[in-house]
């Protein structure tokens, strides 16, 4: 926001989507303001892997109609 970039955070559990609303009591750097431009764009940084008790590993929201990332690499477990 600080930086004039549309932000749509998403997700499912309600304590994260109200802290995912404090957006206003910081302020980035211009330091830091300079690292994120540096970033490249137009992959997913991050894919949410969900690990049952069972052992089974799955892609959060893999199944969703609005999913739009491959992922390559085979899925580990630890």
């Amino acid at each position: 926001m600080q930086r004039g970039v549309g932000v749509i955070p998403k997700s499912i559990f309600p304590e994260e989507l109200s802290s995912n609303l404090v957006i206003y009591d910081f302020e980035l750097s211009p330091d830091q303001c300079k690292l994120i431009d540096g970033l490249d764009i137009g992959e997913r940084k991050i894919v949410p892997i969900i690990k049952f008790d069972d052992g089974r590993v799955e892609l959060r929201d893999a199944g969703d109609e609005n999913f739009p990332y491959a992922f390559e690499e085979p899925l580990e477990e630890e």
